[in-house]
């Protein structure tokens, strides 16, 4: 996988939604900042993206490539989003 994803579809599991990320925020750190390969707990292969979303708060996104189905493009699913500082602490 290439750092970019605009040819990729992203799609969410719902608990990548835990810390109310919005999705726009995820994309948004996603299309401007380089992948990081990692392993997951579950020792799967992902992607890690960390980065400031558009409104500047710093988000780790961790996303892991789902390949292709029959008649089913790959993509790429979201399963973490999360800020790096904790609420109400500014760096």
């Amino acid at each position: 996988m290439s750092d970019n994803t605009s040819a990729w579809e992203i799609r969410f599991t719902q608990a990548a939604r835990k810390h109310r990320i919005g999705r726009a925020s995820a994309r948004h750190v996603m299309a401007s900042t380089a992948p990081t390969p990692v392993t997951t707990n579950r020792d799967t292969d992902a992607w890690l993206y960390v980065g400031p979303d558009e409104r500047g708060r710093q988000l780790e996104v961790i996303a892991v490539e789902v390949g292709p189905t029959e008649g089913a493009s790959p993509y790429l699913l979201v399963i973490h989003v999360m800020p790096t500082q904790p609420r109400g602490r500014h760096p």
